[in-house]
């Protein structure tokens, strides 16, 4: 959820949909700042790659990328795009095998230096066909890269969650990733619990998640021959969908307010709070600000009240303001954050009953890994869950509010 896509400028839909989860893009849970990674030595030059058979020959016609991924909401075949040109179109190898890419074609823009995988596919062969894969890294810019086929060994992944559903929800969109090493070169979404990879011998981390849910990993080894490869996987609950429907966890070790406080959310009963949890460091939370102030204007004498939970990456608020300047100035258009803003402390906490920490003692309550996330809290003081996107997400406010709109 770090990384912004389109904003949506229409207030409520826009801003619910860029805080409605970090399911769609990186769902990494990243908590501070980071420094942008190199862009490659020589991105104007190529990198040959050189696809050959088991028997060492050129495969012609064989497609070549750096992702191979899936996502339900574009297409249910999987599709071979190369990382540097926003799922710019695999290359095809010629009579010889090759196949001469860009090298800023094959790493990501922001990627650089960092090492990539080259993936070639031929699908046409054998039903699932041959698939091979390499690392390519800066110093192979300018020269040749061999990549061998093998036959594809379909990797169906099935989720499922009996813990969510044991405190009342269900697993709906799910996404894996294909870890290779540290590189990730494949990646399926899908509402289904059934997730389908293709993949050449060797052994990967499957790395699955929901929208409600923690994270799981899993080790596979795919043989040499092997056609198929079934992998359960049970994701445990998050901490905010085991909180759904309980008392909201109050504010706690928070060390600096801004636009008022200190507030608890004991003295908050009675009024519909959304506790968006964010940081200065991340891109899509200060992106989705101005949405959040509108919704603040358009709400606040209707029972709304909004505190903005800044993760424990700054000492105080000072440092916070001082690092949002360039935000307000290009971002917000001059204006400031004008409802409540608590500052997290505590530092790096426990999440209670889960695997990892967080970034504050509040943000560890609520089991916050990925931001933007802001949850809905109604006038009992009880936590309501996370705001989705789109109408869901307006309809969840809305009723929390007394105010449902009649359908259209």
């Amino acid at each position: 959820m770090r990384r912004v896509g389109s904003v949506i400028t229409v207030s409520l839909v826009g801003w619910l949909a860029l805080a409605a989860g970090a399911w769609a893009q990186e769902s990494s849970g990243a908590k501070g700042p980071e420094s942008p990674p190199k862009q490659p030595a020589a991105t104007g030059q190529t990198v040959t790659i050189r696809v050959v058979d088991e028997a060492g020959k050129p495969a012609r016609g064989v497609m070549v990328g750096s992702l191979l991924h899936r996502s339900i909401d574009e297409s249910a075949e999987p599709k071979l795009t190369l990382a540097g040109e926003e799922d710019g179109p695999a290359m095809a190898t010629d009579s010889g095998g090759l196949a001469r890419v860009n090298a800023k074609l094959l790493f990501y823009q922001r990627g650089g230096a960092r090492p990539m995988p080259v993936i070639a596919w031929d699908k046409a062969t054998d039903g699932a066909g041959r698939i091979g894969m390499a690392k390519v890294e800066d110093k192979d810019i300018g020269g040749t890269l061999e990549v061998t086929l093998h036959p594809a060994c379909r990797v169906a992944a099935h989720l499922t969650s009996t813990g969510l559903e044991k405190v009342g929800g269900k697993l709906g969109w799910a996404n894996v990733y294909v870890f290779w090493g540290d590189m990730r070169p494949m990646q399926c979404d899908a509402r289904d619990g059934v997730h389908d990879f293709w993949l050449p011998p060797g052994e990967y981390k499957l790395t699955a998640y929901g929208r409600d849910t923690d994270t799981e990993h899993r080790m596979v080894k795919i043989e040499p021959g092997q056609k198929a490869l079934a992998v359960e996987i049970d994701l445990p609950p998050s901490r905010l969908a085991e909180l759904t429907g309980r008392p909201a966890p109050e504010l706690s070790q928070i060390k600096g307010w801004k636009n008022g406080g200190p507030v608890t959310l004991a003295s908050l009963k009675g009024k519909v709070v959304l506790l968006d949890f964010w940081g200065y460091w991340c891109g899509p939370c200060v992106h989705s600000m101005p949405e959040l102030m509108e919704t603040h204007d358009k709400y606040k004498d209707r029972g709304l009240v909004i505190v903005a939970v800044h993760d424990d990456s700054v000492a105080d608020i000072a440092e916070m303001d001082a690092k949002l300047e360039q935000a307000r100035r290009e971002i917000w258009s001059g204006k400031d954050l004008p409802f409540l803003v608590a500052l997290d402390g505590g530092g790096e906490v426990k999440i209670e009953g889960h695997e990892g920490e967080a970034r504050g003692a509040t943000t560890a309550a609520y089991g916050i890994h990925a931001f933007p996330t802001t949850v809905l809290i109604d006038r009992n003081g009880n936590v309501v869950g996370q705001l989705y996107r789109g109408n869901k997400g307006i309809e969840q406010l809305e009723k929390a509010l007394g105010e449902v709109r009649p359908p259209k």
